[in-house]
């Protein structure tokens, strides 16, 4: 389908995609969204984002981001065991769905072959 992709906003894009999914698993519950700092892309998402929760998101049927409660929050992945956590989480879990090859790849789904990674369970804060 030509015309659909337009790589000059790819980023915009695929950030609006984000946090709609974001949306859509949380549903009612509040979060926030933490990121990676990278200085050109934190001051278009911070951006983006004001506009996605004043109007929703920039599609047709965009949807309003109700449990998104704040902007978004970077930090230096390697100043935070927290973030760099997250991202060793994610990246585990995409690895199935990765094009990796090779001896290290096929050690790491050796590894978690029969795990569930699923997380089972949750923190609430505040306390209730």
């Amino acid at each position: 389908m030509p015309g659909l992709y337009n790589k000059s906003y790819a980023a915009e894009y695929a950030f609006a995609h984000f946090v709609e999914r974001v949306q859509m698993c949380v549903g009612n519950s509040p979060c926030i969204l933490i990121g990676d700092i990278d200085d050109e892309q934190v001051r278009n998402m911070v951006r983006d984002f004001a506009q996605y929760r004043a109007r929703g998101t920039p599609w047709a049927h965009g949807i309003e981001l109700r449990s998104v409660v704040d902007t978004v929050h970077f930090c230096r992945s390697h100043h935070s065991r927290l973030v760099q956590l997250a991202d060793a989480y994610v990246w585990l879990e995409t690895h199935s769905w990765g094009i990796r090859k090779g001896q290290m790849a096929e050690l790491v789904s050796e590894a978690v072959k029969g795990k569930n990674l699923f997380p089972t369970n949750y923190k609430h804060w505040p306390a209730k």
